[in-house]
């Protein structure tokens, strides 16, 4: 356990006595040994509790730097998602004047963000059509290689826009491009290919591959070039929502009305640190060939994200719960919910997702079922607390643990603990650190856990009973 501050003040207020100077100036509380003493102790706390953090850190990821620490091992890119948008024109020329809509053309939304077409329209006048953007800007930068070495590595520049991510990324060497090829994997010597790495502080790095051994290791004086695409993460925009052309090319530009249709995929921000941490849970070796059952849950989560709920379940898992049929052969079943996306994108992008990793499963896609978990707490508290605060205190570490925005709801067959309950209320509510308090929890039966269950706690299904102690007359008889 981690000393406290008061302990190291002991230790040292003992150590003082034994010199009689010393004693006489901290009885007589002399600034001069006081802060001395009180600096000590403080920075002793803070490295006791280090010490007992890092002897937990092989179970639990506590502190944001081994998080990132292990992200940066398993690979964890710091990239965004750009959201992707179909958008309805309408050309109010009278006549004459035709609207043409390539891939590449630029709009801007209310905000002044940037939109690139990914698909093209001729819009006669007086009609209507529609194409899909994704928002997105692209910068290049270039690089010359000196003193070079296997494992060749360049750090991409950070933009001078703190607001925008990077979401993509290009690379050339001397003009040719290289693909990516992640952890160099089957990559022949004098094979182009590079590979990405970040580090803790999410820097990233592009790493080349060591000559005539795999890969390619540019030479001395070669160009390399980036051209790096940046989003600003996630959509807030609603239906109906303005755009307009970032230039006009022809008369019909000036007769547009565009104005957002739908959101294919609203995009994401870059991955936050309690996502990482739920994510380093995954053994280290679990990649993007995900050979094991476990590794398509992870697999599917980040190359597709943020996800509200994702179930991933094979035929024995299905067989157990539904009985057997010979349809279940080599199926992967998925249950998934994706907030303000379009369905059908969403099952292809994870159907793009799995194959690339395994082609030889069928997918099959099954429709999540809410399942709010019946939960009870009882709890009593000293006279000098409020009930109503208790309650509410005690629902909010609840619903970080287990409400329907909490990590572990978000994973399929999720099972109540009511031993991380309990230390959680413990450490988190004042009002149940006191001798004078008492707490109960009861996890109710909640029928057949079903795989494609999205199991949380919900405000109607949690109870929260809060009364006041008496003072235990125990305490005070002596």
């Amino acid at each position: 356990m981690a000393y406290s501050r008061d302990d190291f003040v002991a230790a040292l207020s003992a150590e003082a006595s034994k010199y009689p100077l010393a004693a006489q100036y901290y009885q007589a509380g002399d600034p001069r040994l006081l802060m001395n003493l009180g600096a000590m102790a403080t920075m002793l706390t803070m490295i006791s509790q280090q010490v007992d953090l890092e002897s937990m850190e092989v179970f639990n990821r506590v502190r944001d730097t081994t998080v990132l620490a292990d992200a940066s091992v398993k690979g964890i890119l710091p990239f965004a998602r750009p959201p992707r948008l179909t958008l309805a024109i309408t050309n109010d020329a009278a006549s004459g004047a035709t609207l043409s809509v390539v891939v590449g053309r630029r709009l801007l939304d209310q905000q002044g963000l940037v939109y690139v077409a990914e698909s093209e329209v001729t819009i006669a006048p007086g009609a209507s059509g529609k194409v899909n953007v994704k928002q997105m800007t692209t910068r290049t930068w270039s690089h010359f290689v000196q003193n070079s070495t296997p494992f060749y590595a360049v750090q991409v520049p950070v933009s001078s826009d703190s607001d925008i991510t990077i979401s993509g990324l290009l690379v050339s060497v001397d003009g040719a491009m290289q693909p990516y090829t992640p952890e160099f994997a089957n990559l022949a010597p004098d094979e182009p290919g590079y590979a990405l790495e970040t580090d803790q502080f999410r820097r990233l790095n592009i790493k080349f591959g060591w000559e005539k051994t795999f890969g390619v290791q540019p030479a001395n004086g070669s160009q390399i070039d980036l051209t790096i695409e940046e989003t600003h993460g996630a959509t807030t925009l609603a239906v109906n929502s303005t755009f307009t052309f970032e230039s006009v090319n022809s008369a019909a530009d000036k007769f547009a009305t565009i104005k957002l249709a739908s959101v294919i995929f609203p995009g994401a921000d870059q991955v936050d640190i309690e996502t990482m941490r739920e994510w380093s849970r995954y053994p280290s070796t679990y990649d993007a060939t995900a050979v094991y059952l476990g590794n398509f849950d992870f697999l599917i989560r980040r190359n597709i994200f943020p996800l509200r709920f994702l179930s991933v379940w094979n035929e024995q898992i299905e067989e157990a719960v539904r009985g057997p049929s010979v349809s279940n052969i080599n199926v992967l079943f998925i249950a998934v919910r994706m907030d303000g996306v379009d369905t059908a994108w969403l099952k292809r992008e994870i159907a793009r997702v799995v194959a690339a990793a395994d082609n030889s499963y069928r997918l099959r896609f099954v429709n999540a079922i809410d399942k709010p978990l019946p939960l009870s707490i009882t709890a009593s508290v000293s006279i000098v607390h409020d009930p109503a605060d208790v309650e509410a205190q005690i629902r909010s570490v609840v619903y970080s643990l287990y409400g329907s925005d909490a990590p572990a709801a978000k994973q399929g067959m999720l099972a109540l603990n009511v031993k991380r309950i309990a230390d959680a209320l413990r450490s988190g509510v004042v009002a149940l650190q006191d001798d004078a308090s008492d707490v109960q929890i009861s996890v109710q039966a909640a029928g057949v856990a079903l795989p494609e269950q999205y199991r949380y706690v919900s405000p109607t299904s949690l109870v929260v009973q809060v009364t006041q102690s008496t003072y235990n007359d125990g305490l005070w008889s002596h």
